[in-house]
């Protein structure tokens, strides 16, 4: 059965998979000449460029190729579209980020492969329930040690990164085809 190639940019890529996506732009089309480049950059300022292909169905095609998607470092990417024609006129589209991950192909030794907000979801639970390891215990967040947080503080971090570690499920769930379990209301006219 052939991939289907989605239309949107993707949340969470696996470091060293190739990665494709269409990207409909209807004011920068490429029959018009639009070329549309994704620029790449990691937390460490590393940048990769991925220039975008006319599909022939009006979409630009991004693929990024299993030794680009290699480059990748654990961790959040951010990434921004730019278009240009042939007279350089040149435009930001979009931006937003992913998250990479680690594949799990070479791992022959202990692996965490939980996502940063779990990482620090947990690290957050363990300093309050008082079983923190010094690992936990090197965390910041928002420029702020853990260790010099307040217990209020503590809390209040603990609530904002499990809403956050809570959509990460329901993202991967809705990805995986199994769903949400949560409300949707709907209101008739």
């Amino acid at each position: 059965m052939p991939h289907k190639i989605p239309t949107v940019e993707p949340s969470r890529i696996t470091k060293g998979d190739r990665v494709t996506w269409k990207k409909h732009l209807p004011d920068y089309l490429p029959v018009d000449g639009w070329i549309v480049s994704y620029y790449f950059v990691n937390a460490a300022g590393v940048q990769v460029e991925v220039a975008g292909t006319d599909n022939g169905d009006g979409y630009h095609l991004i693929d990024i190729d299993v030794t680009t998607s290699d480059t990748f470092t654990p961790g959040l990417v951010f990434w921004q579209a730019v278009v240009k024609d042939a007279d350089d006129e040149e435009y930001t589209v979009a931006r937003g980020r992913f998250e990479v991950i680690d594949s799990f192909e070479d791992k022959t030794a202990a692996f965490d492969a939980r996502s940063s907000v779990k990482k620090i979801l947990d690290a957050i639970v363990a300093v309050i329930e008082g079983r923190a390891t010094e690992k936990d215990l090197a965390y910041s967040i928002a420029g702020r040690s853990i260790t010099k947080m307040t217990l209020a503080e503590l809390t209040d971090a603990r609530a904002r990164y499990q809403a956050l570690y809570d959509a990460e499920v329901t993202g991967e769930a809705i990805e995986q085809g199994r769903g949400h379990k949560g409300l949707i209301k709907l209101r008739m006219p």
